[in-house]
């Protein structure tokens, strides 16, 4: 009888594991209409320009993410500044920084050498 329990037992936690593993859902996707509508990229092409010189010989640079049609239809781009902390890369956080300029953000990311 004990050993029947712990067989049903290994197959519940099999049948659970499966079936979270096969609905392809994530903890962090989206659950609320706002956070579904802007996990999806936006409607703005983006281009990317790296390592833009800041400062005449300071070796800082900045990667440039951006809505290809720059102030279409007057539209006024808010900026994002990017801090990569220590030891970080725009690299690192690329899709992110792309993402937030297909909705229309003009961000730059700081890239110190």
């Amino acid at each position: 009888m004990k050993a029947m329990r712990g067989y049903w037992l290994v197959l519940v936690v099999c049948l659970v594991a499966r079936t979270a593993w096969a609905s392809n859902t994530h903890v962090d996707d989206p659950t609320g209409a706002i956070e579904r509508q802007y996990f999806v990229d936006g409607p703005w092409a983006v281009t990317t320009k790296k390592r833009v010189p800041c400062g005449k010989g300071h070796g800082f640079a900045m990667d440039l993410f951006y809505p290809v049609n720059l102030g279409a239809h007057n539209f006024k781009h808010p900026i994002v500044t990017w801090g990569n902390g220590t030891d970080g890369k725009p690299s690192n956080v690329k899709y992110f920084l792309r993402h937030l300029a297909t909705w229309g953000f003009v961000v730059a990311a700081s890239n110190v050498q």
